[in-house]
């Protein structure tokens, strides 16, 4: 009977033949909070002068794209869902996009994504891929009744596209008449605002510089009493300024000559303490980036050998 009923929305919805045939037919479908963002792609063999989309839902700000460029099409809402109408074109390539609302259950922790696909057309290649909400996961299947899996049907694919977690699906030549009934269970990490992940990610680089530069000045002040009175002069400079120096300004600023300024720097860089790179007629000295206990120890016994 189910059958029958997606075999008669077919004919209501799609022409009675296409002189092209559908090669391709993908949908991707990102999922975020209670709604979903569909993207369905119909790849033909030949130019097609008219193509329609019929969805078993409400859905909301549709757009519609033939070989990548946006065209004017009919949305009708019916009795079993929404009807996307599009004719006077010339196109191998048609794009549909769109939005659904409610589209995921909400069980306690758990989120649910159902969706009954009926093929309604036969094509070279059908693939289904549910992009879960950034900071989500599949459930572990141990924390599921028995009957349930975290997602259904069983030949889907678990991947990822390096930040959110997907199922793929994918199906050659599906039957006209036949239907993909998928789910999809999972879990949230942290319950995601379009704001939330950002904050936390610029807090943790603001905490890491604070704590780099508050540790990388403690040591250098910690190391400042064994340092000769001419090194801690050079060091107390490049404290100050927090960033790199020119050569000429130390000399300037310690009244010392020189060369007497260049020996000491070269001490400096000998120990691993600061950094020296040559900048057209000068040097620009900065304070090198912390050494481990290991290396220090080493500096420390080269010294007294010296």
């Amino acid at each position: 009977m189910k059958k029958l009923l997606f075999v008669l929305i077919a004919l209501i919805v799609i022409p009675f033949a296409h002189a092209a045939e559908l090669k391709n037919w993908d949908i991707d479908i990102s999922l975020s909070g209670r709604s979903s963002q569909w993207t369905i792609t119909m790849n033909y063999d030949e130019s097609v002068k008219k193509s329609d989309y019929y969805v078993l839902n409400d859905i909301f700000d549709v757009s519609v794209f033939a070989d990548d460029k946006q065209i004017n099409c009919a949305v009708s809402r019916r009795e079993l869902g929404t009807s996307i109408f599009c004719e006077n074109i010339s196109t191998t390539k048609i794009v549909y996009k769109f939005s659904m609302d409610n589209s995921i259950d909400i069980i306690g922790d758990l989120r649910i994504f159902r969706y009954r696909f009926p093929i309604i057309q036969s094509a070279g290649n059908f693939s289904l891929t549910v992009r879960l909400p950034l900071g989500s996961y599949l459930i572990d299947q141990t924390k599921l009744s028995e009957g349930y899996k975290p997602f259904e049907p069983d030949f889907g694919k678990e991947g990822s596209d390096g930040r959110k977690i997907f199922v793929k699906w994918s199906q050659e030549s599906p039957k006209v008449g036949d239907s993909i009934s998928s789910s999809v269970i999972y879990e949230e990490l942290l319950e995601t605002s379009p704001f939330l992940i950002p904050i936390i990610v610029i807090s943790l680089i603001i905490i890491f510089l604070v704590i780099f530069f508050y540790v990388r000045k403690r040591f250098v002040r910690d190391i400042l009493p064994v340092l000769t009175p001419g090194e801690r002069r050079v060091m107390e400079i490049l404290l100050k300024e927090k960033k790199p120096v020119d050569q000429r300004q130390i000399v300037k600023e310690t009244d010392y000559s020189k060369a007497k300024v260049s020996r000491i720097i070269q001490d400096l860089v000998a120990r691993g303490l600061v950094e020296k790179k040559r900048k057209g007629r000068t040097n620009l000295i900065m304070l090198k980036k912390r050494k481990n206990k290991e290396d220090m120890e080493k500096d420390e016994n080269k010294k007294i050998k010296l």
